[in-house]
């Protein structure tokens, strides 16, 4: 069997949508390998979405009409493959495109994707109070486990600290509305200083609140 139809059928033969070359090295020589891989590239089977990062079909990722949900996936699949976490995904309000902060740990990575609109951004220890810009509008996408952790970030890179206001009361009062007569801790005064500066709206606050409470009941 030709070394380009063993490949095939090895790819047709995956659940995975993301193939790493290192998953094919064992079906032929690297050389073979890399011409095979640049045959199925061109008729249309597998696109290169980085160096030696490989995904199904031939998918149009800078076309605008190719559903967000689908290049989400992909790039959440990949970076899963690489063993890589993805720390958060948000907006970048300018651009409108979808940011993905990974966790690279203690290294230092410049690998480059093409992932069409979204963008990636690593987070390690030296730059981790960097990358959050801003805070998406979909409420449904803010963490609801390490929220404190989530604030203390975000407040840091804002480079805001806690000052009792009259906001506080107002605050006090959404954790009684979710059934919660207790007192801000330091991730709610956080909030609380967050909403004061413009920098969250009400309607972030209340949920980061509501989720950060319901995962402290729960511990």
């Amino acid at each position: 069997m030709k070394v380009i139809d063993r490949l095939r059928r090895s790819i047709n033969r995956r659940h995975d949508e993301v193939i790493l070359r290192s998953e094919l090295a064992n079906l032929c020589s690297p050389s073979q390998l890399t011409n095979a891989l640049d045959t199925l590239i061109q008729e249309g089977t597998l696109m290169r979405v980085s160096s030696g990062v490989y995904a199904k079909g031939n998918m149009n990722l800078k076309d605008s009409e190719q559903p967000s949900s689908k290049v989400k996936d992909l790039a959440a699949e990949v970076f899963k493959k690489l063993g890589l976490n993805i720390e958060l995904t948000q907006t970048d309000v300018g651009s409108k495109r979808e940011v993905f902060v990974v966790d690279c740990g203690n290294h230092r990575l410049s690998r480059k994707f093409n992932l069409g609109y979204v963008k990636i951004e690593y987070s390690n220890s030296k730059n981790k109070f960097n990358f959050l810009t801003t805070l998406p509008e979909n409420l449904d996408e803010l963490p609801k486990k390490n929220v404190s952790e989530f604030v203390k970030r975000f407040a840091l890179s804002k480079h805001i600290q806690f000052k009792r206001s009259g906001l506080d009361d107002w605050a006090e009062a959404v954790t009684r509305a979710s059934g919660d007569d207790v007192k801000l801790d330091g991730t709610g005064k956080l909030l609380v200083t967050l909403k004061k500066k413009h920098l969250i709206n009400g309607r972030q606050m209340a949920r980061l609140m509501t989720n950060h409470l319901r995962e402290h009941q729960s511990v």
